[in-house]
């Protein structure tokens, strides 16, 4: 893997969604089944939000038990200021966004704005696993993603 790979190489392309109406409890149970953390919330084929499983417990008062959940819809506790990425950039760049907004997943969307896949850091990851087998790293960790991602450490 180069640092110059695309997010088309290591983004899920199955995506699975929710609506902004959709209940806790319902949300959580497609998370858990589909083994996912985030899901973007698409209304009428428009991303509107993600929702992930911090959201729920967070904000979705779990712990309270899933009666609570159970009332409360995706729309109250999702990120509404949804960034995303294009399946033509670079691991490089997307790795530099999600670390420094503190995000673990990014819907990937065509030009047209609609979602056709999602990148997580697990995504990335593996990337980075797969390159490091293959002897690549040292292209993968160039001084600038040193810099930009890893705040200089190690860049000397």
């Amino acid at each position: 893997m180069h640092h110059s790979a695309h997010i088309a190489e290591a983004m899920t392309k199955r995506v699975f969604s929710v609506q902004s109406k959709d209940d806790l409890s319902d949300t959580y149970a497609m998370m858990e089944r589909h083994r996912v953390r985030h899901l973007p919330v698409i209304d009428e084929g428009v991303l509107v939000g993600m929702v992930s499983d911090r959201d729920v417990f967070r904000r979705g008062n779990l712990d309270d038990g899933a009666d609570v959940v159970g009332r409360q819809t995706v729309r109250q506790v999702m990120t509404r200021d949804v960034r995303t990425c294009k399946a033509s950039d670079t691991l490089t760049y997307v790795a530099g966004v999600m670390t420094s907004h503190h995000i673990d997943a990014l819907p990937v969307v065509d030009a047209g704005g609609v979602v056709e896949g999602i990148i997580t850091s697990t995504d990335i990851l593996r990337q980075v696993v797969s390159a490091g087998e293959a002897g690549e790293l040292g292209g993968f960790f160039d001084r600038r993603v040193q810099r930009d991602v890893f705040g200089g450490y190690g860049a000397e």
